[in-house]
């Protein structure tokens, strides 16, 4: 439901640029927390925009709008009252429907319910170019400045609220099975300090604008590999049913292994150019910033005992993990902890700079900005007092353990410039090795500390240190020094997270979502018609199944690696079961970087079926597999331009969002003004049919023209009535793209082949539209996912 108005503001824009569609603010609200005129101000646990984003610091734990001015204040409750009458006036006339779309002249405001009481509101401002200065009058001489409004190149109002629901869904991941549940569990204080500290990591990096890719995204599904899942059984070695058997078994092998998942990103040293390999180490992989590619995704999807929505969160997260590396939410810092980083006490001396840039990044610190200090190290240190007898001196250095002379806190820069000559020797090698460390792998961040060849296997979350197994010599060598670096660099980091877990015990509960512990408590609310079924999947979690599991992150160049253990397993502090992890996984690297080359053949489409590009949606499991390129970042990539990119995308997006509200629409086809054809197929089941494929149903099929008014041609195909009722579940929805054969390039590229077939067959073929028989096309490549 969309309403438009006429009433918005925004930041004014610097003379003469063009300012692209950002955040104007956020809010996170619940009104059953401020009933009364003096408490109204606790209704909002969150809120952030461009004039605050500077002082997010400054900003209160307890109460998001305490600490500014009156005029702000009142500002905030506005928005807050304005968006909580019109949700309660929509449902009105709209089957208690609540609207979740407002366009104005100036921005797009998203309104939605995340849970029964928690609302979230995102104004996001639109782009806006500057207009030619009218010419002044004679009674007012100034001119002012005039801006045009546009929503070109940005996502619709579908992908954004599927943005927000992705980014709460992942802040659940890590804290708890509901807002609800968290705030009982909770002080108000750490409370808000969780939601403002993920919330601001959040919109530091979320951009509003058509990137990547969309025609996924949009879907929020779980996104599988170009290879898709590892085979099963015999007949599919080259598909990696031995390696599904290996990653299948772990579980039984491993002490209180529950699941694991594995995805891929990129590509391996081995499978880049050959020119480039030597490059290859200098080039990140992890952690860049690079989002996934079209051919990336999961590749196996654990044994059955994480349920798909939880399956779903775990995929989006290993997709940060990609992208963001370390400084990814849950991994560098403990998300349940609000401690602020106490700045380091830098020692004085003659190598402090260098010291400092040159701190070691060995894999022990990977995960906590300083070491940890010793086990008993005391909190203070007695001062120590000059003596003129040489035996009180030492009586007293027995006293402190050696304290001061011999080993310090660190950071704390107490040592005694007067320490002994051994000692001194030991921190002239200590820094000569980390200045080596630091010249060998140079970082752009002093933060960094990824190892410098990523191709071998190491611990995200997980094991610090060393993780090669060792013999048992090497083992007793260790213990039996005891200054062993090693050793004394090795620690764990564990994490934490709520996941839904398949039992046949767990009891049913409704779908209506339920805070549980909140003084409100409201029935489920009807979704708006536009955006019911393509928000179903993000429904409350079932608290009878959410069990809080241990993560475990293994990362080795293409694959990572999530492992979730019983939340009391012993076993997760000894190093030994993280090294044996490490040689069981890291054998597995070449045969799956085999498995994964593997691509589902295409149906034969008049020998150019390399030009259409496919997108398969499951919405039973919640799994999506396709080959529809990227918005490339450039002008130009191998596969098509950006402007046929973003284009073609809306099309698809605009395509997904009508066909949402028309549940008994089969089939629509559409060309588009840039000369591509789109054609989007829902397949339905019959429950007579005992088949594994999806066959079209059509019931009381008919033709009618459904022209789109940003397409060339449109056409649509509808089964039964329009409103769904009646029909059975839906199995898949497919999308198929194609050039246009009438298009200049494409007449260029089949001339080329000789496969043209001169002016009637292209004539032929502009009258299928899309030039293939799509029933058949799809039957047939459904058979080979």
């Amino acid at each position: 439901m969309q309403l438009a108005a006429m009433a918005s503001t925004s930041a004014a824009a610097p003379s003469g640029g063009i300012v692209p569609a950002r955040l104007g603010f956020l809010a996170i609200f619940n009104p059953s927390l401020g009933m009364t005129d003096e408490t109204v101000d606790d209704q909002i646990v969150y809120y952030s925009s461009v004039t605050t984003q500077a002082s997010k610091r400054r900003r209160s734990r307890t109460r998001p709008i305490e600490s500014i001015s009156q005029e702000e204040r009142n500002e905030r409750l506005r928005q807050i009252g304005l968006a909580q009458g019109m949700a309660s006036f929509s449902r009105d006339f709209s089957n208690g429907a609540s609207v979740d779309v407002i366009d104005t002249e100036t921005s797009k405001v998203i309104m939605h319910e995340l849970e029964a009481g928690w609302w979230i509101l995102a104004s996001i401002d639109l782009s806006k170019a500057p207009l030619p200065p009218r010419l002044p009058t004679k009674n007012d001489r100034r001119q002012e400045e005039r801006f045009e409004h546009s929503t070109k190149e940005m996502k619709p109002a579908a992908l954004l609220l599927r943005d927000l629901l992705r980014a709460h869904s992942q802040f659940l991941l890590h804290h708890d099975s509901s807002l609800g549940a968290l705030f009982v569990r909770c002080r108000r204080a750490k409370f808000v300090a969780l939601l403002g500290r993920y919330w601001d990591l959040f919109l530091s990096t979320w951009n509003v604008m058509l990137h990547g890719n969309p025609a996924r995204s949009v879907f929020g599904g779980i996104n599988l590999a170009a290879s898709g899942e590892l085979g099963v059984g015999v007949g599919e070695e080259d598909r990696g049913s031995g390696e599904r058997d290996v990653l299948e078994g772990l579980p039984g092998r491993v002490e209180g292994l529950v699941d694991l998942v594995v995805s891929k990103f990129g590509t391996d040293l081995a499978s880049e150019d050959p020119k480039q390999a030597d490059k290859g180490q200098d080039q990140p992989w992890l952690g860049t910033g690079r989002e996934p590619d079209a051919v990336d995704g999961a590749i196996f999807l654990g044994t059955g005992a994480l349920s798909s929505k939880s399956l779903r969160d775990v995929t989006h997260w290993m997709e940060d993990l990609y992208t963001w590396g370390e400084h990814a939410y849950g991994v560098f810092q403990c998300p349940t902890s609000i401690r602020r980083n106490k700045a380091r006490h830098v020692s004085h001396g003659s190598h402090d700079i260098k010291s400092k840039a040159a701190e070691p990044r060995t894999g022990t610190a990977a995960a906590s900005s300083s070491p940890p200090p010793p086990k008993e190290a005391p909190a203070q240190s007695p001062p120590r007092k000059e003596a003129e007898d040489g035996k009180l001196d030492r009586m007293l250095n027995y006293m402190k353990l050696g304290y001061g002379s011999y080993w310090t806190i660190y950071g704390t820069g107490s040592a005694e410039s007067s320490a002994s000559e051994p000692t001194k020797v030991l921190a002239e090698q200590a820094t000569a090795k980390s200045d080596e460390q630091s010249q060998a792998h140079p970082s752009k961040e002093p933060s960094a500390r990824l190892p410098a060849d990523e191709s071998v296997g190491y611990y995200l979350i997980g094991l610090k240190g060393d993780i090669e197994e060792r013999s048992r010599g090497d083992l007793e060598a260790a213990a039996a020094e005891s200054n062993s670096e090693a050793e004394s660099n090795s620690r764990t980091v564990l994490r934490t997270v709520h996941v839904e877990l398949e039992s046949d015990t767990a009891t049913d509960r409704a779908e209506a979502g339920i805070a549980e512990g909140t003084a409100h408590s409201t029935g489920a609310r009807a979704p708006s018609r536009a955006t019911g079924s393509m928000l179903a999947s993000y429904c409350s979690r079932d608290c009878s199944k959410t069990e809080k599991l241990r993560a475990v992150v293994y990362v080795n160049r293409p694959l990572i690696f999530a492992l979730f253990f019983r939340l009391h397993t012993d076993s997760l502090a000894w190093d030994a079961l993280y090294r044996s992890l490490h040689g069981q996984l890291a054998p597995l690297m070449k045969p799956l970087l085999a498995s994964t080359k593997y691509r589902p053949e295409k149906p034969d489409a008049s020998g150019s079926s390399n030009s259409i590009y496919n997108l398969v949606w499951d919405p039973l499991t919640l799994t999506l597999h396709s080959t529809i390129p990227n918005i490339p970042e450039l002008v130009r990539s191998d596969c098509w331009s950006r402007a046929d990119a973003v284009n073609t995308h809306l099309h698809l997006l605009s395509i997904h969002l009508a066909t949402q509200s028309c549940p008994g629409d089969l089939e629509r086809t559409q060309k588009t003004n840039r000369g591509w054809w789109l054609v989007w197929t829902r397949l339905l089941s019959r429950p007579e049919v005992r088949s594994n494929l999806p066959v079209i149903y059509e019931a009381s099929a008919s033709h009618s023209p459904s022209p789109s008014p940003s397409s060339d041609a449109g056409r649509s195909k509808r089964g039964g009535d329009d409103d769904g009722k009646g029909l059975p579940p839906v199995a898949k929805e497919v999308f198929l793209i194609r050039r246009a054969s009438d298009h200049s390039s494409f007449r260029g590229s089949v001339d080329e082949g000789g496969g043209g077939g001169g002016g009637a067959d292209a004539a032929r073929r502009l009258a299928q539209g899309i030039g293939v028989d799509t029933r058949r096309y799809i039957e047939e490549l459904l058979s080979f996912l």
